[in-house]
């Protein structure tokens, strides 16, 4: 997984270039992550389940706002991250310096790459996805949705924050052609970024396919007695795309 890595720079992340002049780009909450705080929508997110005591992963921890805010304010028992972009991973280490550092672990890898030699089983409580799942190329995702399914514990949760938007698109199989562009869609430093745009609906019967229940538009729970079924269609029948 690497799609656009090289759009995933320091000046996306702050909104800023190199003379700290402000750029008409880049991730949102930079302001609240310089003032030592976290973007509202990021910690509404993390604040719809219960982290006291759990071990959580986290797939694309960008500047590090997300992890500071478990590890001082949620009483998480272990957290770890990743992320692809060296950028991220510089600003995420500064971000978290003051914290525990028995209790969490911040990598730089592909994704897919560290699951291979992690190999997680039941190992984590919940895993967040916030503002992430819509920069994963969709071939991509359906690939990874089974392996965080595996990574969780059975009842944990996958919490998904993403925009919803008016149609599905899969920016990469539509030829690298949006079908309703969004003004990121079109600014030329952030162009292709958001490559796997859902709907509610889609989003929903996306995740719920691989096993999860529903529990909101942003939650899904890891079932037991739902694994097997699911396992054994997803063995025998291949992945499906909606």
């Amino acid at each position: 997984m690497g799609y656009l890595r090289e759009k995933y720079t320091r000046e996306y992340y702050l909104s800023r270039d190199e003379n700290g002049h402000s750029v008409d780009y880049g991730a949102l909450g930079a302001k609240e992550w310089e003032s030592g705080g976290i973007f509202h929508e990021i910690s509404d997110a993390i604040d719809l389940v219960d982290l006291k005591g759990k071990r959580v992963l986290e797939i694309g921890y960008g500047r590090g706002e997300s992890a500071r805010y478990m590890l001082e304010s949620k009483d998480v028992a272990y957290y770890e991250g990743i992320d692809f972009s060296p950028a991220a991973y510089e600003l995420a280490v500064n971000t978290v310096q003051h914290c525990e550092n028995s209790k969490y672990k911040l990598f730089v890898d592909d994704i897919f790459d560290h699951f291979k030699i992690q190999k997680y089983t039941r190992s984590f409580d919940v895993v967040f996805m916030l503002d992430v799942i819509e920069h994963i190329p969709r071939n991509e995702l359906l690939d990874l949705l089974p392996m965080i399914y595996n990574s969780l514990a059975d009842g944990g949760y996958l919490v998904v924050d993403t925009p919803f938007y008016s149609v599905d698109e899969d920016y990469i199989s539509h030829g690298e052609k949006y079908i309703c562009p969004s003004p990121t869609d079109i600014h030329p430093k952030t162009i292709g970024m958001h490559c796997n745009k859902y709907t509610r609906k889609g989003l929903l019967a996306e995740i719920g396919y691989y096993g999860f229940c529903v529990s909101s538009d942003k939650v899904f729970q890891k079932k037991p007695h739902r694994a097997y079924w699911k396992l054994s269609n997803f063995i025998r029948y291949g992945k499906r795309n909606i």
